[in-house]
């Protein structure tokens, strides 16, 4: 582990903007609409590989893979835990997604079916790490 005696060291916490080819694919994927999952998986490895190195050249101390994988939070934690489902309601996102739209709109155009709906919990919540340790080994984040 990286530590200073000589001053507090830097990092961040979130994500990192992600590059525009990468979160075309993600939208496929997260829609569970067919997409191609070896361009997925290098999409991530390069974009991990570039925010890191932008991260290194900023001087940050402690980099961390800005979630290139993850469109979300919420996506997280339903592809971790079982009795989570989406809900089918009218779609809203909630309002510092909106914002960021609203503030970005040529970046983030055509990216709106990435800010899923927060997924409504059924009563029987479980745990799929074992059914996604296979995952682990590559290093592959779902």
């Amino acid at each position: 582990m990286k530590t200073s005696n000589d001053r507090i060291l830097t990092t961040h916490v979130g994500s990192l903007a992600r590059p525009t080819e990468l979160l075309d694919t993600m939208k496929e994927k997260e829609n569970d609409r067919p997409y191609d999952a070896a361009l997925f998986d290098r999409q991530v490895r390069d974009a991990v590989a570039d925010r890191v190195q932008h991260q290194v050249d900023a001087g940050i101390d402690i980099v961390t893979d800005g979630e290139q994988s993850k469109s979300s939070f919420l996506g997280y934690v339903k592809d971790r835990l079982g009795g989570f489902e989406l809900d089918t309601g009218v779609a809203s996102m909630a309002p510092s997604w909106q914002k960021e739209f609203d503030d970005f709109p040529e970046y983030l155009k055509g990216k709106a079916e990435l800010a899923r709906l927060a997924p409504d919990v059924t009563p029987h919540v479980s745990d799929r790490l074992n059914e996604l340790a296979g995952d682990w080994p590559r290093g592959k984040s779902t």
